[in-house]
Order: C-alpha cells, then sequence, then structure tokens
C-alpha cells in the first residue's frame, strides 16, 4: 500500500493520504469478495447499480 501512495507522490498524481488509501483498500477487498454476488448477464446499467448496492452494504457494515 505504501508503494502506492509513493507512486501517486512522485507521478504527483493526486494528494492521497494513507488511510484513504487504505479504505480503498478495504473497499475493493469487499467489492472483491461480494463480486460473485452480482447476476451473470445484466445490463451495463443494471451491474452498475447492483455496484452501488454492494458500496451501501459496505457501509452499513462500517457502521456495525
Amino acid at each position: 500500500m505504501n508503494e502506492r501512495y509513493m507512486l501517486l507522490k512522485a507521478g504527483d498524481i493526486q494528494e492521497v493520504s494513507l488511510s484513504k488509501l487504505g479504505g480503498m483498500e478495504r473497499l475493493a477487498n469487499h467489492l472483491s469478495r461480494h463480486w460473485q454476488d452480482i447476476p451473470k448477464g445484466l445490463s451495463i446499467y443494471d451491474t452498475c447499480r447492483a455496484i452501488v448496492g454492494l458500496l451501501f452494504k459496505y457501509e452499513k457494515e462500517k457502521e456495525t
């Protein structure tokens, strides 16, 4: 994770804190663990809606 932060800093792409990167990493892990919950063969729009649903689920799990 620190390597990603240093790459962003070296490339002057964007200021990102390590805690924010850690949050993005946890979110990516959550999405990858639940990716199979998204039905196959959906339209792009419905796939996006399913991903948003996973994001809401992630936020709800963080609150508890």
